[in-house]
């Protein structure tokens, strides 16, 4: 079974998501990388020690406020969620609690979020203790990434991978219930 576990990207514009996801994905980085319009995806596929596989869909979403109000729709059946700041800005590490708010109304309950902290080659203005707080609260996993510099990127998506497959498999299971409790219903109802 080849299972598509549905990945979100979100943060500011211009906190680099997109480089981040090019990086991953195709070993490239842009330092003049356009701003991402509306959404994207790329899958990536990846191997159980099985050799069951699955893809990680990563949805790369725009962080301009004027498309805030159609993102939500992209959590629907996310399997995890990353959440992007760019440590040499602070401004977009204030911002993330609000993209948080959108992907937790929206995605599935307990889904797991993974924080990025972009730009990790720059020199941070966010203070560590304030990104260790934020994190820590919420039993999140952080990573310092660089796109330019290609470090923390396949540690990042080594955790996101398997914590997406694990949701997805999770999800998996309770709609098999679901439906297997409806099947049920069905055949409990008399016809005549």
């Amino acid at each position: 079974m080849n299972q598509i576990c549905k990945t979100v990207i979100i943060g500011d514009s211009g906190v680099g998501k997109t480089c981040i996801i090019q990086r991953f994905t195709k070993g490239t980085f842009n330092e003049e990388q356009a701003a991402t319009v509306g959404a994207s995806f790329v899958d990536c596929e990846f191997k159980l020690p099985n050799n069951e596989s699955y893809k990680l869909r990563i949805w790369d979403t725009c962080g301009q406020e004027s498309f805030q109000s159609i993102i939500p729709m992209y959590f629907r059946n996310a399997s995890c969620v990353i959440l992007v700041f760019d440590v040499s800005n602070f401004q977009s590490f204030k911002g993330i609690k609000s993209w948080l708010s959108i992907a937790l109304s929206s995605a599935p309950e307990s889904t797991p979020v993974v924080v990025l902290g972009a730009k990790s080659d720059l020199p941070s203005v966010v203070p560590e203790s304030a990104i260790n707080d934020f994190v820590r609260q919420r039993g999140y996993l952080y990573f310092p990434v660089s796109s330019k510099n290609n470090t923390g990127i396949k540690e990042a998506f080594d955790k996101i991978s398997t914590l997406a497959f694990e949701k997805q498999s999770s999800l998996n299971e309770e709609q098999e219930v679901r439906i297997g409790d409806e099947v049920k219903k069905q055949s409990d109802k008399k016809c005549c």
